[in-house]
């Protein structure tokens, strides 16, 4: 038991250590503070994302549209040899700008999020850069870009009418347990934020994820992660 007590404590330090470096400069990330904006980015991609980085609006403009709503807009591009999703987060109104400018955007949300579950080992695209927008302390627009996963949604892999197979099976298992045991609440978990690829399910929009302290406030979590998933199929189909 006390084992398992140091292993656990070992892991919480080490992955506050690992969360820490993603939003300073440091040798695997390269972040660039201005009155004007917050830039981070992976230190080895920094040259090649450059480009978008300095004019990310137009990037969204040429970019293949794959969502366009109110709060987000959501393209694919090509960066170099880099196959990215760009994810522009929209400020509706006034209203919705203010509310936002004292908080971290969704971006920044995002990313570490993203980082955060590749460093559990939960497969997830690689962030690869994030960008606010400032008004001095003010937040504005943000944005993010990560790899392009080109899984398919566990709407179109998974069918009501039967259960799973043995792979899908396991990787949902596989993928549960990690969050449980982790006390991570994805938040929106519909079946278009969870793509299928290579025998493993990909977790995207980590907008609303969120890490518990406590396993409380973890278990109403877990069940309203639970409810929603289960919601993507007609209550006693097979599935």
């Amino acid at each position: 038991e006390a084992l398992d007590v140091a292993v656990r404590l070992a892991r919480g330090r080490r992955l506050r250590r690992f969360l820490s470096k993603t939003g300073r400069d440091c040798s695997e990330f390269s972040i660039e503070r201005r009155l004007s904006r917050v830039v981070g980015c992976v230190r080895v991609l920094r040259e090649t994302l450059l480009p978008l980085l300095g004019a990310p609006d137009a990037w969204v403009a040429q970019g293949a549209m794959l969502k366009d709503g109110g709060t987000c807009t959501v393209v694919r591009a090509m960066a170099g040899n880099l196959d990215c999703v760009v994810k522009r987060y929209n400020l509706k109104n006034l209203r919705h700008a203010l509310s936002r400018s004292w908080r971290p955007s969704r971006a920044w949300h995002s990313w570490r999020a993203g980082h955060l579950l590749r460093h559990l080992g939960v497969a997830t695209p690689e962030p690869l850069a994030v960008l606010e927008e400032r008004f001095g302390p003010l937040r504005r627009r943000a944005f993010l870009v990560t790899r392009h996963c080109p899984g398919r949604s566990l709407q179109e892999q998974l069918d009501a009418g039967r259960e799973p197979d043995r792979e899908e099976a396991a990787a949902l298992l596989e993928l549960f347990s990690a969050l449980h045991s982790m006390r991570i609440e994805h938040g929106d978990l519909k079946a278009t934020n969870l793509l299928w690829l290579d025998g493993q399910i990909w977790v995207i929009d980590l907008d609303a994820m969120h890490r518990h302290a406590s396993s409380t406030s973890y278990v109403r979590a877990w069940r309203r992660d639970r409810r929603r998933f289960l919601a993507n199929w007609p209550e006693g189909s097979a599935l």
